[in-house]
Formats: C-alpha cells, structure tokens, sequence
C-alpha cells in the first residue's frame, strides 16, 4: 500500500507542477485515509517480534529465555545423578560386604576344622589322666591276680619266701604292730628271706645294730630267733623314716631305705646330701669307699635292694605301675615339647 501511495504522488506531482494546485483538504483526507492503514501493519510486525518462535513439528526453533525454568532443571538433574550415584555405592557394599562375609565364614570355618585335627594341651591332659586311671588299676590287678593264682615258675623273676619264713610269720606281724609299721610285714619277710631264708638263730642278721642290747654286736652274735626279729623290725623302722618312705609302694625310698639297712643309716645321708637318693651306682660307689676305708676286700651287698625286692610281690607290682606312669609322663612330655607348651 505503501508503494501504491508513492505511486500516487508521482501521479500528482506533474498537476503541481503545471500550476494547479490541489486542494489542501483532498490530500489531507488522502493522508489520513493511507496512515491508518499503515500502523495496524507496524504493530503487527512489533507484536510479530515479541512473540516467541513458533514449534514446527516437534522440533523447537528457539529456547524460551526463562531462568528459573533452567534453574529448576539443573536441580532435577543433579538430583537424578545424586540418586544414581547413591544406588551404583549401594550395590557395590552390598557386593563387597558380601564378600567379605563369605571370607570370614570360610576362615572361621578352616580355624575350626584345624583345632578339631590338632589336639589342644588340655585334650592331651585329659586324655593322659584318663589313660592313666585305666592302665594303673589294670596293672595292679593283673600283678595281684598274678601273685595270688601263679605257683612262682610262671612269674618274672619273683620268688615267694620259703616256708621257714612263712613260720616267722606271726612274730613278724606282732613286731611290725607294735613299731607302728604293720603295712611293712611283707617288706620285713622279704628282708629275713634274703638275709636268712628263715633258718638261723639270727633270722634277720641284725647282731651288729644299734638296737641290740642283750647280745654281742658282731655277725651271729644273737641267738635268739625272736629276738632277731624284734631288733631287726625296729631297725628297718628307723631306716624306713631316714628315706621318708611314704608307703609300701613308694619304692624309691624304700630301695633307699632297704640298702641303707644294710650299709648302715650312714649310706641314707651319703646318698641324700651327694646325689639325692638310692641308685645303683651309688650304691656301688659308697660300698667300694668303706671297703677302701676299713682296708676290706668289700662292704655289704651292691645289689641288696634288687635281691630283696624279688621276694616283695606286692612292690613289685606297683613298681610295674609305676615304670607305666613314668613311660606316661615321658610320653606326654614330648608331647608338650613338640606343640611347644
């Protein structure tokens, strides 16, 4: 329209120019008519601008400038990898917890089995104090049974005291009642067996102690049979408490005490302030001193203890018993040396 205007006035510029001259109010109406028709189209080209890029299909042509719209956005999304985030550590404990359970059980697990395989000291502690309360009662049982049923030939070693020993029976079990040691009489019979074999006037060969009185003190000097008796049971009485013999069946001192009466009580304190106790070689030792001492070809019986023992059962016996224990002990001490204890 704007066009067709100018179009219009080149038109009307040749009148002006040939001296006629319009009239003012036809071009002022011509003027106002074109203006309205040219501003409805300026306000719909500003309006046009304003208005934001239309959508054609589903492709925007242009972003809308709205900051909080962006904000809010930015805030769903880091939210999102937050959440996302927080599931991916979630899953991963949960898998290295997992594993780290399965670890523990299967070390718990292997620790068990290898204490159920490996015996602990107090096992082995039981298991030997119930080994031994079973063995020691087994063997004194068998020896008993063996002493009582067997005719002599069929034991090792051990021989039963002869008959004239037997005879002296009751006197030894009077002497022995009235110096407080009635468990000793076998002790005592073994002790007269070995000495005499129940056959002389000085069945216990004791003329030489201390504790006779009535007859001389030298070899066969007493002569009386009940006599003999009642100072050599007096005499084993005071060599049994030298030992500190416990029991009939304590047979460290009594071999102790056994070869000290025979040396003499001073063999009892020679053994004990030099090597502790009886032994075999001691034994021997002190008999070749005295002998050197009194110019004697010997001294005494190096193997008393051994040769009476064979006439007492009932120690020997618990002598095997106790060989048992200290086979026991020793076993159970390589044991305690091997799994260091």
């Amino acid at each position: 329209m704007l066009q067709s205007f100018l179009e219009g006035e080149k038109e009307t510029a040749p009148l002006l120019q040939k001296g006629e001259a319009p009239a003012v109010n036809t071009v002022k109406n011509e003027a106002e008519s074109v203006k309205p028709r040219i501003q409805p189209q300026k306000r719909e080209v500003r309006e046009s601008v304003k208005s934001p890029i239309t959508v054609t299909g589903q492709r925007q042509t242009a972003l809308p400038r709205n900051t909080s719209s962006i904000k809010t956005a930015k805030k769903q999304l880091i939210k999102e990898q937050g959440r996302k985030a927080a599931r991916e550590k979630a899953v991963k404990e949960l898998t290295t917890g997992t594993v780290s359970t399965g670890n523990k059980v299967i070390k718990a697990l292997s620790v068990a089995v290898s204490r159920a395989l490996t015996p602990n000291r107090e096992t082995l502690i039981y298991a030997a104090g119930i080994l031994i309360l079973i063995l020691i009662p087994f063997v004194v049982i068998m020896g008993v049974a063996s002493m009582l049923t067997s005719t002599g030939k069929g034991r090792d070693n051990f021989v039963p005291v002869s008959e004239d020993v037997e005879g002296y029976r009751p006197l030894i079990r009077q002497y022995t009642a009235e110096f407080g040691i009635p468990e000793y009489e076998d002790l005592i019979a073994a002790v007269m067996m070995q000495e005499s074999g129940g056959q002389t006037s000085d069945p216990m060969q004791c003329s030489e102690s201390g504790y006779n009185t009535e007859y001389p003190r030298e070899p066969g000097g007493i002569t009386d049979p009940e006599y003999s008796i009642k100072v050599g049971v007096q005499t084993l009485a005071e060599v049994l408490d030298m030992a500190g013999v416990d029991s009939p069946v304590d047979l460290d001192r009594t071999s102790l005490a056994l070869q000290g009466y025979n040396y003499g009580s001073g063999y009892i304190s020679w053994a004990l302030s030099n090597y502790g106790g009886y032994s075999e070689l001691n034994a021997i030792e002190y008999s070749d001193m005295m002998a050197e001492q009194y110019g004697w070809s010997g001294y005494g019986d190096k193997a008393y203890v051994s040769h009476v023992l064979r006439y007492y059962p009932i120690g020997r016996s618990f002598r095997i018993a106790e060989i048992s224990f200290g086979v026991l002990k020793q076993s159970h001490s390589r044991r305690s040396s091997v799994f260091g204890e």
